[in-house]
């Protein structure tokens, strides 16, 4: 404000009285303006001071797994304030709460970085670590569900390489899960099996899932359970894999963790052959299935609704026999020699199928592992308890793989032998072919003995080293089957006539088989030889039909040597002759002649001449007597070791005492 001085002409005393006033209104016109600038005012053209610029604040930078395998998609998530976000790596920009998915080879580090206008900037890393296995998810028990017993579980794993094992524990319980298959879209492997947690109570706790590839390399994962116990099955007898006659005993209870009934039924499939409370006592028919293995379902119903289920295989025999449980194991049993067991376990991952082979020892829980080398698969085709293929020696065993290449696991190390034909051994030797070499190997030194150099690769050996073997080009007969012995790895010609030769353990006689060939058909005749003479031929047989042999027809002859016992069988009886020379016809079935029709089959030889064999679905006990016992269902195999009869079926181990 500009106050200016205002003249009266006609009164002075006014003018002075002006003037002073507009001097005064002037200092604090002046004094007012000079405070307002002291205070930070400013004139009409001056611009307001700017707000400061607030940093920038990471709130969080957060990845949906910390842990991944080679090819596995994994999302980056940043929370952020005050600046535009930038992940590095060629990631780019993103927005607070926004999420970029990134595919790392390796182990990885990203960087979120903030900035704001003013140039600050705020950074935090992230890093994603490659893994070579990982347990995605536990897909069972689910959350919201109580388990009991065995106990299924399932779950995922992705693995870059083969799976091991895979193991499911609960407290002191612990299960091998070994059921696989593999999702080939994303590589992963679902994982499944039962866990069984009998006697623990109910409550809650922790599973815990370790899986395990071939590298010895382990993820593991843990779930919170919740066990409600089912009623508790006892079965006294039958047991599962049992075999009984036609009108077996069954003696079954079962008791609850909380007080009240339960309901016992036995059934199979939809028919009920029994049921009672609490405690079942019953004798049941089972004469529909006999000569079979059937399968029954053990129910147990509780005042609750809970069901317990067991399920119980039995082998039912038409005759009373004395068959006894001796032992299962883990996997199947590919040998046996009365005191230890080859066992194969069959793991499959990403696709692939690997194994575990074990020894172990029948009467205690030793168990000895074999080093399977890298993705082998055992080669258990046609030579499941065979005299070929996998089986124990006296200081390990000898397997085969598919790829034909054959091991000897000796003294805990592992001696490649080549790509062989099927080895065989007795006592501390091993034979087989690689191309056109017949070699004996000699198990307590590790060494390999040229024994010939072009031999028909089909032979025997005794438990002194003794070889037989079919031989052809030797001594310019090429076309003609020969019976060659090799004793202290010398060849002699011994027939020229016979093939297919068996020898007995202590390498004193051998058996061999004649094949002439007819415009009708094949006849057949056995020829047992010392080594010096022959020592019988029986007579000639013909089998077969319009001068082939078929080697899937039931006229493929069969025989068998033990203590110079012989058998042999051809289409549907078989005969037997004695040390003494004694023959005998031990068998009396009917064969129609059709294609397809039942077959005998001999399965082992007692040197007292005492025979296990099948006809048809029904293994059969022969006495050398002429006494026969029948045994039920021909599943798995039979085996005479030190002067007992064994029954091998898939994982478990029988004893057989024939009746006197």
């Amino acid at each position: 404000m500009v106050v200016t001085d205002i003249i009266h002409p006609n009164k002075n005393g006014l003018i002075f009285g002006w003037n002073i006033l507009n001097k005064l209104l002037l200092s604090i016109y002046l004094a007012i303006t000079f405070l307002l600038s002291a205070c930070g005012g400013s004139s009409g053209d001056d611009k307001p001071a700017s707000e400061p610029i607030p940093a920038p604040v990471i709130s969080s930078f957060t990845a949906s797994m910390s842990e991944i395998t080679i090819g596995e998609e994994v999302k980056l998530t940043a929370v952020f304030s005050n600046g535009q976000g930038t992940i590095d790596l060629g990631i780019g920009n993103i927005t607070s709460g926004g999420s970029k998915a990134v595919r790392p080879n390796n182990t990885t580090t990203y960087t979120l970085t903030v900035e704001n206008a003013a140039g600050v900037k705020a950074s935090t890393p992230l890093t994603i670590e490659i893994v070579p296995l990982r347990i995605i998810d536990i897909i069972h028990p689910r959350d919201d569900e109580s388990v009991n017993d065995d106990t299924y579980i399932q779950l995922k794993v992705i693995s870059h390489d083969p799976l091991r094992r895979v193991t499911a524990e609960v407290e002191s319980h612990s299960a091998i899960i070994s059921n696989r298959s593999t999702n080939n879209n994303n590589n992963d492997i679902l994982v499944s099996g039962y866990l069984p947690l009998t006697s623990l109570p109910n409550g809650n706790y922790t599973l815990n899932i370790i899986a395990e590839d071939i590298f010895n390399i382990t993820s593991t994962a843990t779930k919170q359970i919740t066990i409600d116990n089912l009623p508790v099955i006892s079965i006294k007898a039958p047991q599962d894999d049992d075999f009984v006659n036609t009108q077996p005993l069954f003696d079954i209870s079962c008791a609850e963790e909380s007080s009240g009934d339960c309901q016992i039924t036995i059934k199979h499939e939809d028919t009920i052959l029994a049921s009672s409370t609490n405690q079942l006592n019953q004798t049941i028919d089972l004469s529909n299935f006999s000569s079979e293995k059937v399968s029954l379902t053990i129910e147990v119903t509780n005042n609750t609704g809970q069901v317990a289920t067991k399920i119980i295989s039995l082998f039912v025999s038409e005759d009373a026999v004395n068959v006894t449980l001796v032992k299962k194991f883990t996997g199947d049993v590919l040998d046996f020699d009365g005191q230890r067991a080859l066992i194969k376990e069959e793991l499959t991952s990403n696709g692939l199928d690997v194994n575990e082979l074990h020894i172990a020892e029948l009467t205690t829980d030793n168990i000895e592992s074999i080093d399977v080398p890298g993705l082998y698969r055992v080669k258990t085709s046609g030579a499941y308890l065979s005299v070929r293929g996998n089986y124990l020696t006296p200081r390990g065993a000898v397997f085969e793989t598919e790829y034909n290449t054959s091991f000897d696991w000796n003294n805990n190390e592992l001696y490649p032998l080549g790509a062989t034909s099927p080895v065989q051994t007795a006592g501390d030797y091993a034979v087989f072919c690689v191309d056109d070499m017949l070699y004996r190997r000699t198990l307590s030194t590790q060494t390999n003995t040229v024994i010939d150099t072009d031999p028909r690769c089909t032979y025997d050996i005794a438990n002194n080293g003794t070889i037989v073997a079919s031989g052809i080009g030797h001594w310019g007969i090429r076309d003609t089957p020969g019976i060659l012995l090799y004793k202290n790895d010398q060849p002699t010609l011994i027939t020229n006539d016979s093939e297919q030769p068996v020898i007995n353990k202590t390498g004193t006689a051998f058996l061999s088989v004649k094949i002439m060939h007819t415009g009708i058909g094949e006849r057949y005749q056995m020829i047992l030889h010392d080594g010096d003479n022959v020592l019988f031929e029986s007579e000639s047989a013909l089998y077969g039909y319009g001068g082939q042999r078929d080697t899937n027809h039931p006229g493929k002859i069969k025989y068998k040597i033990n203590n110079n016992w012989i058998i042999y069988a051809s289409p549907v009886n078989f005969v037997s002759r004695s040390p003494s020379g004694e023959i005998k016809q031990r068998t009396s079935f009917t064969y129609d002649g059709r294609y397809g029709s039942p077959s005998l089959s001999l399965e082992a030889l007692a040197d007292n001449g005492d025979v296990m064999f099948s006809f048809g679905n029904k293994r059969y006990f022969s006495k050398a007597d002429g006494q026969l016992t029948t045994l039920g269902a021909s599943v798995g195999k039979s085996m005479y070791i030190n002067d007992t009869w064994y029954l091998v079926v898939d994982n478990a181990i029988y004893t057989f005492t024939p009746a006197p």
